[in-house]
Formats: structure tokens, C-alpha cells, sequence
């Protein structure tokens, strides 16, 4: 074989863009001779040792089926199905520049790199490639499997596919020995590349919502097989060595499948110890509430039958409240109802616990399961609420499992048109779920605060001082443990080709005080520096929180005008600043995205006008004690605007695609990006006054539905890990999702199950333990 083609089809496979070449390999678009053509050195490679009328081994099959001539097919097969022309031959032009460069370069970088070894490519490394070619030329299996193992352009490139996957369970078991080389053992490893494409590519598949993905330059994935011994360096240094400047390519990031070492990481075992602790300690918990209860509950019982036999004895009867029980009826006497009754509690009551025994009973499973799954709520509750918990979450959930599987989609030029679509603008107007989070926190801060008010018939300091610290000890717990959990532990669980690290969680190494102290949504919140995504809400569910006695005190103290004109302050906060940002940043979740994050989404007083419609409504709950008489002409009126409006609020983005593109200029999505939260908080805030207030009718019945009241229970730990669900089901996958309504649903019920189910422990390992010890060491 010629040195120029052996050497072009080491460094194809070597540095893993071989594969692409060769699978989409199609000749020289610049009138190149047919022999520069890699499908027919492929060819060579496979066939030439092979007699004719002899049935080829299975390694020539093999070889000849991953660099065989099948690649003019799949470009006439391209070519009738291409509904862009210049899309399709610019990218066969640039694969093809990049064959035709390589091939006659190749050899001599390689002996350079080994015979010099100017710090570029590390000395084994080198050694292990050529063995690696070695091996190829010879046809070894072992070397077959990492040609096999490494990823190739496949069908789809014009919907976008340019998720270029392998296989990496093949990669990560190849072993293969090498003779007379002191019996060197070469392993295949997974190294994952981002490509630029080249400019003129980038500008025709470019999506008109590609800033729903942050504005982030396209990029192909390009999955690769490579010797263990070569580091992340060496196979960027290999990468170096293509001409990818002239082809107006570059590679932005590249990372490799490290070993995972528990017992080198300390971050780990500090996350493994403190989650053993939190275990350890429930099963303690749950030991002595076990053993102590059965002893109380024997003790208890037969206290009850000296207390019915002793009473029988002294006057033949059972006092009960104000009735009499028969000495013959005394064997139906229920022993619960009997301990209920007031005289009886003074005789055998259950005597007071310790806080030793309350702190350990705070960790018993099986009293924290109860107290999460029972249905049971006090007659003061706000029923309807549990459902809007529940089904916003769902929504968030449906948002983010969209979003997530668009960007591992084989085709997400469909998954973008459809999008597009009228259906789905319920989802790319799933934010306002977080309105609907914000509306239901305001609104209980002001209903809850009034009624302690009342309670205690005046403001005490005690009772602003445990206001902070109540809510402070309510989120940070779980917060805390889940984002330790997401940091130290959570990437044991990704074992999968998608290599990169979470930025976020890197992040959240560094700045993790920073969530803390609730302060994420105002400083480091850029995407390079943002902990926990998703935690930019507790960040400022909890300012506003910090802020609402602004308005709670004056209304509690008797001078409403003064606690309504600063909700009306907020409000109009809200609309003026997102108004002024808006206007220069001109985005939303699909224009501009990123900036419109940082600047505007995140922000608190572009948020806070929700929050206060939320006051707004627990303020006239509190004063009407959520029994408003609404006539039927007003709540008919009120429930056709409501529907109307929040209708309006989730599909009228509709209106401004065209085509598959945005058109809606600034002064249009201005307006509706300003107004169309309140709008919407005004939309919830009504429902909830209808069903509260016993109006709600047939909604009110589905809102409160029991099965809701658990649910609603783990929404706040839903909420904290279901990303990290989503992210870690994205990195262990082995192919690309089919971006369709049938992956989407078992993608999101998926989720869901597996996110409520993690909920559930963490609720009854974490979060009502440390309800429980806040409740024995504060006593509210």
C-alpha cells in the first residue's frame, strides 16, 4: 500500500475523523483523481488479499463493511433526498477537503511526532497509534473493534443529526496485545470532540431558535476510539495536527472517559459519608420508635383496662364525656375513643417526650413515610392548591425533558418545526409554571403571617425572628444535601459516552456558598458561573420573602393602605424594569436567550410583581375568610376572562412564527413579554380565590383531590432533582433520541416517576427529619 494511503488511513482512524471520511467518503468534489477516493482504498485495505470466488473472513468483512464503497450510495441516497443543495455539497466538499489534505501529510507529522517527541503527543501514546495502524493494516480484531467502536456521520445530516456516536461499551472492552513489544497491552478509551462546522454550513442549518440552546456556536459531536495511554492533551495535540483552520474548523472542546476512583476523591467520600450518616441515623430512628412503641403501646393498653375495669367496679359505668356505658357493654368500649376523651387523658395520657426521644423519633421511616403520604390536612388548608403544586411541577418537568432530549435529538430539525407548532407552545411557554410557583408562595407567606397574626393577637420580635429562621430551615436542608449529592456523588451514576462535564456542577464546587446564601440569582449567575440551574428560583422565592413584611406588617397592623400601595410599588417595579430591560436586551426564551437570562429572567425585580399579586390574593383570602359569595353572572364573567386570558398567555406565540422564524418585532415582543406574567398570575390568582372560596365547582373537586396531597408534599424535592435525573439519563445514553411525541412521553412519565421517587427519600430521609428537629428545638 502507498505510504500516502497508509498513512491517511492511520490518522482517519487515529484521530477519529477517519471514520466520518470514510463512512460519508465520496471522492474529490475538486476533480481529484479516482484514486485519491477513500471508499476505493478501503477497498484495497479489505479486498486485495481476498482471492476471487473466496468467501471473505470475517474480519475482511468487517473492515470492508465500515470503509467500504457503500459511501456513494448513502451520497446519491443524500442527493435525492436533500431539500438543500448547497448545504448538502458543502458538506461532502468540506469532508472531502479534509480526506484529500490528510492523505498527503499524514506519514510525515506521525514520524515527526514519534522520532521528535517535541511535547506535542505524549511518547506512548504515539507508540500505541502506530501499533494501532500496525495492527489495522494487518486486519487484527482488536483493532477492527475500535474502527467499529468509534463514531461516523450517520443518516439525518439534514435534520441535524451531527451526533456522530460509536459504540462505547465496544471501545471500553478492547484489549489488544501487541507482539514482540514486551507483550504491550493497548485499551480503547472514549473520547468525545465539539467540532466547529465550517461558517457557511453553520449559516444554512442554522435554526432561527437556536438561542434556546444558549446562542452557542453549532458544533458536531464527534465520538471516539482511542489508545488509553493517550490523555486528553495528546488526542487535542493529534487533533492539531489536521488542517482543520483551512477547512474554517476548529475543535472547542474535547474530553475523555476518565477511571471514576472513589477512594481518591474526596469530595465523594465526604458525600458518601454525610448520605450514610443521614441512613444511619433513620435506621436508629426507626429501631427505637419500633421497640418504644410496642412497649408504650402494651403499657398504654393496659392502662386503659384498669381504668374500664376499675371504673365498672366503682359505679357499674364508663364515664365518656356526658354518656354512660353499661357494665355489659364494657367489651365493646373502643380504646382509642376512650383515651380520647378529656378525663381519661388526665388518668393515662401519654406522658411528655424528652427531646432526646423527639430528635431521634424525627429519623423514624415509618413515622415520616406516614406523615408524607397521608392525605389528611387541617380545614384551613387550601386544598386546590396541592393540585396546582403537583401540575405545575409536571409542567416544568415536560419543559426540561423537551429541552434535554431536543438537544441529544438525531433529528432536531423536526423536534425545532415542531416547536413551532400550535400544540406545542404550551411548552415553550412552560415558564410561566414558575409564575404559577411564585403566585402560590405569595400568596401563603400573607394568608400564613396574617393568621399568626391573629393568632397571637399581636407582633412580637419572637415571631418575626422565627418568620426568617422558620424558612431558612425549612429550604436550605434539603438544598444542601441534594446539591451535595449532584456535586460529590451524582457522576457515579453517569456511565455513559457523553463525557463532558456538567458545567454547573462544577460550578457549584466553587460557589456553592453562594446558593447558600440565596444570592445566585444576582451574582454569578452567568451560565459559566451558575450552580443548580434550576436553583435561580429559591434564590428569589426567598428575597421576596425577605421583603414581604414590607407589606405584611402594615396590613396586620391595621393600615392596609399602606401594605397595598407597596404591593402596587412591586407590581409596578416589575413592569417598569423588565420594560426598560427588555428594550435593550429585545430577547425571551427563544431570541436572545442567554442575555435574557442573565439579565432579565433571573433578576428579582423582574420578577417580583408575581409575588406580589400572590400577597394580593392571601390578603383578601385572609380578610374573607375564604368564604367570598361570588354571584353567578360575576364568576361566569370571571371564569370566561381567566380562561381567555391564560389561553392567550400560553399560545399566542404562536403567532409570531412564520415559516419555522421569528418575526415579531421589538415594540410586539416587548409588550408581551412585560405583560403576559402578570396576566397570567391574575389568570391563577382567580382560580384560587374561586376554589378556595367553595365556587370553584368541578375544578375546585379536581384541584383537591387527595391523591394530590403527597404529591404536593415532594414538589419541592422534585423540583431539586429532577434535572439532575434528566442530565444523568442524557449522558449514559448510547445513541441519539428520535425527536417524536412517543420518546417525549416516555421520556417525561419517565422522568416523573423516577423524580417523585427520589423525592420520597429524600423527603424521608432529610426533609421531614429536619422539620422534626426544628419542631423539637424551636416550639413555634
Amino acid at each position: 500500500m502507498p505510504p500516502s494511503q497508509l498513512g491517511r488511513c492511520c490518522l482517519l482512524l487515529v484521530s477519529v475523523l477517519m471514520s466520518a471520511v470514510t463512512s460519508q467518503g465520496h471522492g474529490n468534489i475538486h476533480n481529484s483523481s479516482s484514486s485519491d477516493d477513500l471508499g476505493d482504498i478501503a477497498g484495497n485495505i479489505s479486498l486485495s488479499a481476498i482471492p476471487l470466488n473466496t468467501v471473505p473472513s470475517y474480519t475482511d468483512s468487517i473492515l470492508a463493511l465500515l470503509t467500504g464503497g457503500q459511501s456513494r450510495g448513502q451520497m446519491q441516497v443524500l442527493q435525492q433526498l436533500q431539500k438543500n443543495p448547497l448545504l448538502t455539497v458543502e458538506l461532502m466538499q468540506t469532508f472531502s477537503n479534509l480526506e484529500n489534505i490528510l492523505g498527503e501529510m499524514v506519514t510525515d507529522q506521525l514520524t515527526a511526532s514519534v522520532g521528535n517527541n517535541q511535547g506535542q503527543v505524549g511518547t506512548q501514546c504515539m507508540t500505541d497509534i502506530m501499533e494501532y495502524c500496525s495492527a489495522l493494516k494487518n486486519k487484527t480484531l482488536w483493532a477492527l473493534q475500535m474502527v467499529d467502536a468509534t463514531g461516523r456521520p450517520g443518516p439525518g445530516l439534514l435534520k441535524g443529526n451531527l451526533q456522530f456516536y460509536g459504540n462505547f461499551d465496544e471501545c471500553l472492552e478492547v484489549r489488544g496485545v501487541v507482539d514482540g513489544n514486551d507483550g504491550n497491552t493497548i485499551e480503547g478509551n472514549h473520547c468525545l470532540a465539539f467540532i466547529t462546522l465550517p461558517s457557511i454550513v453553520t449559516d444554512v442549518i442554522k435554526n432561527p431558535i437556536n438561542g434556546m440552546l444558549g446562542g452557542t456556536t453549532p458544533t458536531f459531536q464527534w465520538h471516539m476510539c482511542v489508545p488509553k495511554s493517550c490523555s486528553e492533551q495528546d488526542v487535542k495535540q493529534a487533533l492539531n495536527l489536521l488542517p482543520l483552520q483551512d477547512l474554517n474548523m476548529t475543535v472547542v472542546t474535547l474530553n475523555c472517559r476518565h477511571d471514576k476512583d472513589l477512594g481518591n476523591d474526596v469530595s465523594a467520600i465526604v458525600g458518601v459519608v454525610i448520605s450514610s450518616v443521614f441512613v444511619l441515623v433513620a435506621i436508629i430512628g426507626t429501631l427505637y420508635d419500633v421497640i418504644t412503641s410496642a412497649k408504650k403501646d402494651k403499657e398504654h393498653d393496659d392502662n386503659i383496662d384498669r381504668y374500664v375495669n376499675h371504673s365498672a367496679a366503682v359505679d357499674g359505668s364508663v364515664s365518656n364525656h356526658n354518656s354512660e356505658l353499661s357494665i355489659d357493654q364494657k367489651s365493646s368500649v373502643d380504646k382509642q375513643s376512650l383515651y380520647d376523651t378529656r378525663e381519661s387523658r388526665k388518668l393515662f395520657g401519654k406522658p411528655k417526650e424528652s427531646i432526646g426521644r423527639k430528635l431521634l423519633l424525627a429519623f423514624s421511616i415509618p413515622r415520616n413515610a406516614e406523615k408524607v403520604l397521608s392525605a389528611k390536612t387541617s380545614a384551613s388548608d387550601l386544598s386546590c392548591l396541592h393540585g396546582v403544586r403537583v401540575l405545575s411541577m409536571g409542567w416544568v418537568i415536560l419543559g426540561h425533558t423537551v429541552l434535554i432530549s431536543l438537544s441529544g435529538a438525531a433529528n432536531p430539525v423536526d423536534g425545532y418545526k415542531d416547536l413551532s407548532s400550535f400544540t406545542m407552545q404550551a411548552v415553550t411557554n412552560g415558564t410561566l409554571s414558575v409564575d404559577t410557583f411564585f403566585v402560590m408562595s405569595g400568596c401563603l407567606v400573607a394568608l400564613l403571617f396574617l393568621r399568626e397574626k391573629e393568632k397571637i393577637g399581636k407582633l412580637t420580635v419572637r415571631q418575626m425572628v422565627l418568620y426568617y429562621v422558620h424558612r431558612f430551615l425549612r429550604l436550605t436542608p434539603l438544598y444542601m444535601t441534594v446539591l451535595m449529592f449532584y456535586v460529590c456523588v451524582s457522576g457515579y451514576f453517569r456511565h455513559g459516552p457523553d463525557v463532558t462535564p456538567l458545567l454547573d456542577r462544577e460550578n457549584c464546587r466553587r460557589n456553592w456558598w453562594v446558593n447558600l446564601l440565596y444570592i445566585n440569582n444576582v451574582y454569578r449567575s452567568s451560565s459559566t458561573e451558575l450552580c443548580l440551574g434550576q436553583s435561580w428560583f429559591l434564590a428569589n422565592d426567598m428575597q421576596f420573602y425577605w421583603i414581604a413584611p414590607l407589606a405584611l406588617i402594615p396590613l396586620a397592623c391595621g393600615w392596609p393602605f399602606i401594605g397595598i400601595l407597596v404591593i402596587l410599588v412591586l407590581i409596578a417595579t416589575h413592569i417598569i424594569s423588565y420594560a426598560y430591560l427588555e428594550y435593550f436586551v429585545v430577547g425571551s426564551g427563544l431570541v436572545n436567550s442567554a442575555q435574557f437570562e442573565t439579565e432579565i429572567y433571573f433578576m428579582p425585580y423582574c420578577r417580583v410583581g408575581v409575588f406580589a399579586i400572590g400577597m394580593a390574593l392571601g390578603y383578601l383570602l385572609f380578610k374573607t375568610k375564604c368564604k367570598l359569595e361570588i354571584p353567578k353572572v360575576w364568576l361566569t364573567l370571571g371564569w370566561t376572562l381567566a380562561v381567555g386570558v391564560a389561553l392567550a398567555c400560553t399560545y399566542v406565540t404562536y403567532d409570531q412564527w412564520t415559516d419555522g422564524h421569528i418575526t415579531w418585532g421589538r415594540s410586539s415582543l416587548l409588550t408581551h413579554e412585560v405583560l403576559y406574567r402578570p396576566a397570567w398570575a391574575l389568570c391563577v390568582s382567580w382560580m384560587i380565590l374561586v376554589c378556595a372560596s367553595g365556587c370553584g365547582g368541578f375544578v375546585n373537586s379536581m384541584l383537591s383531590w387527595e391523591a394530590w396531597i403527597p404529591l404536593g408534599r415532594l414538589t419541592y424535592g422534585a423540583y431539586l432533582v429532577h434535572v439532575m435525573v434528566l442530565t444523568t439519563r442524557h449522558a449514559n445514553r448510547r445513541t441519539p433520541y428520535y425527536f417524536n411525541p412517543e420518546h417525549l412521553s416516555y421520556e417525561f412519565l419517565g422522568t416523573w416517576g423516577i423524580t417523585y421517587g427520589l423525592a420520597f427519600i429524600f423527603a424521608v430521609i432529610v426533609e421531614a427529619p429536619c422539620l422534626g428537629i426544628e419542631k423539637a428545638v424551636i416550639r413555634r
